[in-house]
C-alpha cells in the first residue's frame, strides 16, 4: 500500500512546492495564486486519484501488475546470475550505440559543447548533435541501471559513462532527472536490504541532502556557462531588484518550478475549457527529426505573459482537448503509478515522472518511451529466462 501512498504524497507535494515558488512572484508576469489555481489543483488531484484506484477493481491487474509480483521480487530477479548476464549483454549494445552517435556528432559538428568550458570552439549546445532523443535516454539508462549491477567495476563504469555523455552535451535537466532516478532506485534497494530502518532513513536524509548540493552546483556552474546570471535574469524577466543578490541556483529552482505553471495558468484563463483543437499532445512521443517536420506545435504567441517555451505537464493536453485533456493526463499519471508499483525499474521511472511533472509531461515523451521500452524488454527477457 505504501508504494501507492508515496506517489500520492509526491503528487500532492509537487503541487505544494509549485504553490510555494509561485508565492515569490519572481518574474514580472508571475501568475498570482487565486481560486482558479486552487480549483485546478483539486481537479487534477481528483483525476489522478481516480486513475490510481480505477484498475484496482480488476483482480488480475491488481495482483500481477507489470511482469513482477512485488518490488522485492523484481530486485531479487534482477540480482540473479542469469539476469546479470542479460543486463551486461544489453548494456554492451547500448555502449556501442552511444559511442557510434558520439563519434558521428564529433565528425559532423566538431567537439561537444562541454569543451567550450576549456576554451575550445564549439557549436551552441541547442544546435549541436543528432539523435539526442536516443543518446540521452540511453546514457540515462546506464546511470539508472548501475545500482542493479552486482559487479562494482561494471556498475561504476556504467554510471561514469552515462554521466560523462550527458555532461558532454551540457544537458542539465536530463542529468538531474537521471541522477534523481539513480538515487531513488538505490534508496529502494537499500530499504529492502536493510534491517535497521532508522539507520536507513538517517542515511537517506544525508544522501538526499548531498544530492541537493550537487544539483545546486550543477545548476550554478552549467547555468553560468550557458547563459550567465545577467542574461538569465533578462530572459526570464526577473526584474525585481529584491532578487539581484540571490544565488543563481535558488533563482533557477524557483523560476523553473513556477514559470511553467504560471505560463499554463495565463493560457488557461484565456482559453475555452471545452474546445477540442488537435492531437498535438502526442507530438512529444515522436523523435525530434519527425516532430520538427510535423505541424503539431502549439502557438501561444498572442499571450504576452508567458516566458520560455515550457508550460507544465498539462499544457499540451489542455491545448488539444481542453478540460478533458487535463482530466486524461492526470488520470494516466494515476494509472501509470498503479501499474508500475511492483517493478522497481518502472516504478522509479514513474516516481521521477511525477517529481518533474511541474516542468513538462515526461510520460508522453520520446526519451521516456526509449527508457520504458528498455525496462519492459529487460523485464520480459529476464522473466522468460527464469522459467
Amino acid at each position: 500500500m505504501y508504494l501507492l501512498i508515496l506517489p500520492l504524497l509526491i503528487f500532492f507535494g509537487i503541487w505544494l512546492f509549485i504553490f510555494f515558488t509561485l508565492s515569490f512572484s519572481i518574474t514580472e508576469v508571475s501568475y498570482q495564486i487565486n481560486e482558479l489555481f486552487v480549483t485546478l489543483f483539486l481537479f487534477s488531484f481528483l483525476s489522478y486519484l481516480i486513475g490510481l484506484i480505477s484498475l484496482s477493481i480488476f483482480p488480475k491487474i491488481k495482483s500481477n501488475s507489470i511482469i513482477y509480483y512485488s518490488i522485492s521480487n523484481s530486485i531479487k530477479s534482477l540480482k540473479k546470475q542469469y539476469s546479470q548476464t542479460i543486463l551486461k549483454q544489453s548494456l554492451f549494445f547500448i555502449y556501442i550505440f552511444i559511442f557510434t552517435i558520439v563519434i558521428f556528432n564529433i565528425i559532423s559538428d566538431g567537439l561537444p559543447p562541454l569543451f567550450g568550458f576549456f576554451g575550445y570552439e564549439t557549436i551552441n549546445y541547442l544546435e549541436y548533435g543528432r539523435f539526442l532523443g536516443f543518446l540521452i535516454p540511453l546514457s540515462g539508462i546506464l546511470i539508472v541501471i548501475s545500482p542493479i549491477l552486482t559487479s562494482k567495476i561494471q556498475s561504476r563504469f556504467a554510471f561514469f559513462v552515462g554521466v560523462l555523455i550527458i555532461l558532454l552535451y551540457i544537458n542539465r535537466g536530463p542529468l538531474i532527472f537521471y541522477l534523481f532516478q539513480y538515487i531513488i532506485i538505490k534508496s529502494i534497494i537499500s530499504f529492502y536490504n536493510t534491517e535497521d530502518k532508522y539507520k536507513f532513513f538517517i542515511k537517506q536524509i544525508v544522501v538526499y541532502s548531498l544530492f541537493l548540493i550537487i544539483v545546486i552546483a550543477i545548476i550554478t556552474i552549467i547555468g553560468e556557462f550557458r547563459s550567465g546570471s545577467e542574461s538569465f535574469r533578462i530572459y526570464l524577466r526577473i526584474t525585481d531588484k529584491a532578487f539581484e543578490d540571490y544565488n543563481m541556483a535558488f533563482l533557477w529552482i524557483v523560476a523553473y518550478v513556477s514559470i511553467p505553471i504560471s505560463n499554463f495558468m495565463h493560457y488557461y484563463e484565456a482559453s475555452s475549457l471545452y474546445e477540442l483543437k488537435s492531437i498535438s499532445f502526442l507530438s512529444s512521443l515522436l523523435p525530434a527529426f519527425l516532430n520538427d517536420n510535423l505541424d503539431l506545435k502549439n502557438d501561444i504567441s498572442n499571450i504576452t505573459t508567458t516566458i520560455d517555451g515550457v508550460h507544465s505537464y498539462m499544457y499540451n493536453w489542455f491545448y488539444g482537448l481542453g478540460i478533458y485533456g487535463i482530466f486524461l493526463i492526470n488520470f494516466f499519471y494515476g494509472i501509470m503509478t498503479f501499474l508500475s508499483r511492483k517493478n522497481i525499474l518502472i516504478y522509479t521511472l514513474s516516481i521521477n515522472i511525477l517529481f518533474f511533472s511541474f516542468f513538462i509531461d515526461y510520460l508522453f515523451y520520446f526519451p521516456t518511451l526509449v527508457q520504458l521500452t528498455f525496462f519492459v524488454y529487460i523485464s520480459l527477457i529476464i522473466k522468460r529466462s527464469s522459467k
